[in-house]
């Protein structure tokens, strides 16, 4: 969606969306309400403030306890089982 287009959604400027995409000012909380509902999302999935991803309760999945031993390891073994988990998802 374009700068104008998202404007005239949520009632600003081209030049007001612009500065919001790239001044280190946050928008105002009203701002970011119409934002979401021109998308038709919560605020919360607008801006990411939902936490982390829930997931069920128990014990770890193997991913993520591979996860953790992979951060213990020394860094330059680290960088090569990354480098090979990328070739591998990329391939895929």
């Amino acid at each position: 969606m374009s700068q104008t287009a998202l404007g005239q959604r949520v009632g600003v400027s081209r030049g007001m969306i612009a500065y919001y995409e790239s001044c280190p000012k946050k928008p105002t909380l009203e701002f970011i309400e119409k934002v979401a509902a021109a998308f038709d999302v919560s605020v919360n999935d607008l801006v990411g403030s939902g936490g982390e991803r829930k997931r069920r309760p128990g014990p770890a999945s193997r991913i993520e306890q591979l996860a953790e031993e992979l951060t213990k390891l020394p860094r330059n073994k680290q960088r090569l089982i990354v480098q090979m988990l990328e070739g591998f998802l990329h391939a895929s």
